[in-house]
């Protein structure tokens, strides 16, 4: 479903469930900087499942700006589904002032994605050194520039 209905329309080429053997490929690193294998779980695939690069995960992004393809499911991603005073999440993903997010950190990688319907910014930023916090405040400084 996954390849069918995302994938392939938007001509994401170099994501998969696969590790891909390729010269491109970084190597995973902890925060201790200790080699780390890429995470593989089969049929239980939910995080860390998907493997991909900058460019097919900006195409991911500007699908979901161009409201083309993606109108029913970035309308689910955008609604509040829970809330505190500290954050809001939609279906699985952040909900800031004026940008939506998600992030992953699995073993030796942390990403950040981060799009902003309203000033239609897309926002990539790829860690083959796990350390979300590290990747979101590089997040923050990069956005804040963009919109200054």
């Amino acid at each position: 479903m996954i390849d069918s209905q995302i994938l392939k329309p938007i001509k994401m080429s170099c994501t998969s469930f696969e590790v891909l053997d390729s010269k491109n490929t970084a190597g995973l690193y902890s925060q201790q900087r200790e080699i780390q294998k890429p995470m593989i779980l089969h049929k239980a695939n939910p995080a860390g499942g998907l493997k991909s690069n900058a460019v097919d995960l900006i195409k991911y992004l500007k699908a979901f700006l161009s409201n083309n393809m993606f109108i029913n499911e970035t309308k689910l991603i955008e609604k509040t589904y829970y809330g505190d005073i500290n954050r809001k999440i939609g279906l699985g993903w952040e909900l800031g002032n004026d940008v939506i997010e998600k992030d992953g950190d699995t073993f030796g990688n942390s990403t950040l994605i981060r799009y902003s319907p309203k000033r239609q910014i897309a926002i990539v930023i790829l860690s083959n050194h796990q350390n979300g916090q590290l990747v979101r405040d590089l997040m923050t400084d990069i956005y804040n520039k963009i919109i200054e």
